[in-house]
């Protein structure tokens, strides 16, 4: 073979298996597609929450339930409480959720009961009032001796018929025009008309005008016992009153959840007239009432709310409130339910002309059922409840829906109560400001990507190009 010339082996093809240059640049690569695919979400701790207090739980239970301290409310940074963890012990989050109480129970119904005038009951003359009863214990008659100068003085009420003890006393009357009143009553149970014992010492009832609004309180708080027969005083100031029929409504069975109340002095009142109030908080508030300064008062009022101080207004409930005292007794307007809002800032507006007299406007109270946490005992005891923060956001945990797979019977013999300890001070003021902006890693891993890519693409044109221009003509 003629050893000057070289044999011609056909066109050079591009080894794109594995180019050198790609076996270069193969380790850059790897590092930067490793680092997009392990990026990863950093795990909240306790410094990161203001406050925490320790859960109590009993061994054994899976999923736990305890009712949220007013701290939280205080200290949190969300109205919707989102800034909160429960941290078991190695300080890892486990699934929780929030559960709003129902603001009211069902209460028991009224019942009509009868009811008998009594003269000189509280005399001990027993001649005056001759009282007759059946078998089965109901009251079928009731005889007074109606002498000169005998006025009514008590009226006999007959319960037999109810068999569970009772919580209120309902009184209906007719009274003549232009009577008013407020005096106290006293009432007295019995089990067989011979004995009797004190339930309530003193009750003020009332039927009183003030400008155009009648104000009335005919209903008695009883202590829940089973009694057969009750016996309402009945004073001589009330002698123009007739007693015209008697509710009582028996005790609920159901637990009673406590509310919650706190007291809002005005921050300031506007030349408007409205007295403004700051709850400094995001409270779950159902409930509204007023403490006036004077201890005789009545105002029609507007309550407002809203979340912000440059939201708008939104009113939250329009009607009466009052306070009246007199040497007799003091009756106080119920408080008001409301629908539950979390709303921080407040405004009373009256109708009184000139609206509030400077340093008399009145003080805001404002109620709420706490909130349930229930959560998923994931890992070891003791759990902390974590809160607080301008770091974490919502956690997203399927407790919820686990709930709703759960029966009542479920729910009683599976969730179980848990106890708090006492708050405590966790990351302090330095959880309220924000974690430093983590550098924004995906995008950076993207770009790099994205880099490395054209520059291995870049790479393998320029070979090619320089094996194109090394091929013999």
């Amino acid at each position: 073979m003629d050893q000057g010339r070289t044999k011609y082996q056909g066109p050079r093809t591009k080894d794109t298996t594995d180019p050198k240059g790609l076996q270069r640049h193969r380790p850059l690569v790897a590092t930067v597609l490793l680092g997009f695919s392990t990026v990863l979400a950093a795990q909240a701790s306790r410094t990161d929450f203001v406050r925490g207090v320790e859960i109590h739980t009993d061994a054994g239970g899976s999923l736990y339930s305890v009712q949220l301290p007013d701290d939280v409310y205080d200290t949190s940074t969300r109205a919707d409480l989102a800034d909160m963890r429960v941290l078991n012990a190695a300080g890892d989050a486990v699934p929780h959720t929030l559960r709003q109480v129902p603001r009211t129970l069902a209460q028991a119904e009224w019942r009509s009961v009868p009811s008998f005038p009594m003269t000189e009951a509280q005399s001990g003359l027993a001649a005056r009032t001759h009282v007759k009863i059946g078998a089965d214990g109901a009251v079928l008659e009731v005889t007074n001796e109606r002498a000169a100068g005998h006025a009514t003085t008590a009226y006999l009420i007959d319960a037999s018929g109810v068999k569970e003890p009772l919580s209120k006393l309902g009184l209906t009357w007719d009274a003549s025009p232009g009577v008013t009143f407020l005096v106290p009553v006293s009432v007295t149970a019995s089990d067989d008309l011979s004995r009797w014992r004190t339930v309530v010492s003193s009750s003020a009832i009332a039927l009183l005008q003030r400008e155009a609004f009648t104000l009335t309180q005919n209903e008695i708080e009883l202590p829940g016992e089973r009694a057969k027969y009750l016996r309402v005083s009945w004073p001589r100031e009330l002698s123009a009153v007739t007693l015209k029929s008697v509710r009582v409504q028996p005790r609920s069975e159901a637990v009673q959840r406590e509310i919650h109340w706190r007291t809002l002095t005005a921050e300031r009142v506007e030349p408007a007239g409205a007295a403004l109030y700051d709850t400094k908080a995001f409270l779950p508030i159902d409930f509204v009432d007023l403490e006036f300064a004077d201890p005789t008062d009545a105002a029609s009022v507007a309550i407002h709310s809203r979340s912000t101080a440059a939201s708008p207004w939104t009113t939250r409930h329009s009607g009466l409130f009052y306070a009246l005292q007199e040497a007799s007794g003091s009756i106080h307007s119920s408080y008001a339910s409301i629908d539950r809002v979390s709303d921080r800032y407040w405004n009373v507006e009256t109708t009184q002309e000139g609206g509030w007299k400077p340093n008399r406007a009145p003080r805001l109270k404002v109620g709420w059922h706490s909130h349930e946490l229930l959560f998923v005992a994931q890992g070891a005891a003791p759990y902390t409840l974590a809160y607080g923060s301008a770091r974490v956001g919502p956690s997203n945990a399927p407790v919820a829906e686990l709930l709703v797979t759960l029966n009542q019977n479920g729910r009683e013999t599976q969730v179980r109560p848990a106890t708090l300890g006492e708050p405590r001070t966790l990351g302090g003021a330095d959880a309220l400001k924000p974690a430093p902006t983590p550098l924004p890693w995906k995008r950076i891993v993207l770009w790099a990507v994205l880099i490395v890519a054209v520059a291995t693409l870049a790479l393998v044109a320029s070979r090619l190009f320089n094996d194109t221009k090394q091929k013999p003509a």
